[in-house]
This record gives structure tokens, C-alpha cells and sequence, in this order.
């Protein structure tokens, strides 16, 4: 869906947000699904999927957990966090530097991990 766009449903209007949650609501393990709903939020905004809120970076996180292999989202995980933050994925703490790391780690050759 375009910005500000909406798809009909059974009468009911989603947005493309709305549409993420509906996905997840369904299969919680949609890595891309949970990137996209980041990818929708605002910072400091928060949604709630299956009565959890959750931020940008979280939504980053859960993906991560079902994917940890996709070096695209270490890169975005990475470009959440402020100089000097971590998160953790897996059970391991990760700064930005070591999300950039990760992603190189996985693939050598990604452009965008290298700047």
C-alpha cells in the first residue's frame, strides 16, 4: 500500500500498518512482516501486536530472532541505536558498530554495511 492508502476487508478499512499487525496476528514468525512494521513507525512510537507493545527497534529485534541471517536487517537494527546503546539479540549484546559487523560478517560483500 501507498502512504496514507487503505484496502477494504470484510468492511473494514486497514492501512498499511494495520495490515502488518494483521499479519503477525496470524503468523507471529514473518520476519518481514515485523521489518515492515518497524519500518512504519515513527520514533518513540509504539504498536501492539498480540497485546505486547512494541517500538521501531523491537519490531527489528523479533525479526531478527526469526532471521538472523538477513544482513539488511542488521544494517536497520543498527541505525536504531544511539551512540553508545545496545540491544540484544539471541541472547547476545550488540552496539551499532556490532550490528554493521554482523551484517559484514554475513555477507562480505554488502555495499551498505561498508559506510
Amino acid at each position: 500500500l501507498a502512504a496514507g492508502a487503505t484496502v477494504e476487508v470484510g468492511g473494514v478499512q486497514y492501512n498499511k500498518q494495520a495490515c502488518y499487525q494483521k499479519t503477525l496476528t496470524i503468523n507471529s514468525q514473518e520476519a518481514g512482516a515485523w521489518n515492515n512494521l518497524g519500518n512504519t513507525l515513527a520514533a518513540g512510537a509504539t504498536v501492539e501486536v498480540g497485546g505486547v507493545q512494541y517500538n521501531r527497534q523491537a519490531c527489528y529485534q523479533k525479526a531478527l530472532t526469526i532471521n538472523p541471517q538477513d544482513a539488511d536487517l542488521w544494517i536497520i537494527l543498527g541505525t536504531t541505536l544511539a551512540a553508545g546503546a545496545t540491544v540484544e539479540v539471541g541472547g547476545v549484546q550488540y552496539n551499532r558498530q556490532a550490528c554493521y559487523q554482523k551484517a559484514l560478517t554475513i555477507n562480505p560483500q554488502f555495499a551498505n554495511a561498508w559506510y
